[in-house]
């Protein structure tokens, strides 16, 4: 096994045995593994783990083949193709909680498979589980044009929602629109009116006053991302007027047992939509697994229009 180990800024990779199969849980021969946010942050020693995570560990996703089930696993079989969420999934291989893979479909190749966890499952829980998204929802999507908001913006046009988008990088535009959104603006919403039942925030801090401006009563604010320093003003007393709700949350950060529930929501209401072609990982580029700091660099970079994925030459 070989894995990229991060912490200290240095990116570096290490080898090892191939994990075996414990009670439970699952092996799998990793193809892709999506690079986000959180791995840049890990990278650096900026991005706090639950107790008893090893922080060194980058990645947060993965898509695979599982090449061996451990005693009582079973939803799972030798072969299977899966994709799914666990730390450390920068690797060629992995050992993950049977709880935490879902099926690929077959027409689904392993490169957008990569990218389809975190994304989606991120964006569902903030749409959904968090703001209460339903069918007539009008909802306001910051940086719609990465990984978390195209998926947010398919999500919220297949369940009948009105989508916002906004975005920095206005050649996003077409994309952010063939993906269901009935608007995509820039980034500054200064003069933006809404107002919006769900705001999902991605970017920036800086957007709060207006995102309170812009709450439809009984709205919720999800903050989800932030680029700059977290620290907004918040306008408490307008919020308490609009009896608004501000929510914040990681998936990276949650107990095993939540991730794997807003995993089983997701296989059960969104794969079938992949498989259909209904939902698509928006892919921006692909760096092979000895290229890795090459992917790293170019995410730093930002102008980024969807997933970058790393792909695994086994080792």
């Amino acid at each position: 096994m070989e894995r990229l180990i991060g912490g200290t800024g240095t990116l570096s990779r290490e080898s090892g045995l191939d994990p075996v199969a414990t009670p439970g849980m699952v092996t799998v021969q990793v193809t892709g593994a999506g690079l986000n946010n959180a791995d840049v942050l890990r990278l650096h020693g900026l991005y706090p783990v639950p107790k008893g995570q090893d922080a060194r560990l980058l990645g947060l996703e993965f898509a695979g083949r599982i090449t061996a089930v451990g005693a009582g696993v079973t939803r799972w079989a030798v072969g299977d193709r899966v994709m799914g969420l666990w730390q450390g999934s920068h690797a060629t291989h992995l050992l993950v909680p049977e709880d935490h893979c879902m099926p690929v479909p077959d027409a689904i190749p392993d490169v957008d498979a990569a990218g389809f966890p975190e994304v989606f499952c991120t964006a569902y829980d903030a749409l959904c589980t968090l703001g209460g998204m339903t069918a007539g929802s009008r909802v306001l999507i910051h940086g719609a044009a990465g990984g978390v908001g195209t998926a947010a913006v398919q999500i919220a046009s297949l369940m009948g929602a009105h989508a916002t988008a906004t975005t920095r990088h206005r050649e996003a535009d077409a994309m952010l629109a063939e993906f269901g959104a009935e608007e995509v603006i820039d980034d500054d919403i200064s003069a933006l009116e809404g107002p919006f039942d769900v705001i999902l925030e991605l970017a920036r801090g800086s957007h709060m006053a207006d995102n309170i401006r812009t709450l439809a009563p009984d709205g919720t604010i999800v903050v989800i991302g932030m680029n700059e320093a977290p620290s907004p003003e918040v306008n408490l007393r307008l919020l308490m007027q609009k009896r608004g709700t501000i929510r914040a949350s990681t998936m990276s950060g949650r107990p095993g047992y939540a991730r794997a529930q807003v995993i089983a929501d997701v296989a059960t209401r969104l794969i079938p939509y992949l498989e259909l072609g209904r939902l698509r990982v928006a892919v921006f580029a692909t760096y092979p697994f000895d290229k890795a700091e090459e992917a790293y660099d170019a995410f730093r970079k930002g102008g980024k229009l969807g997933k970058i994925i790393l792909t695994m030459e086994h080792v």
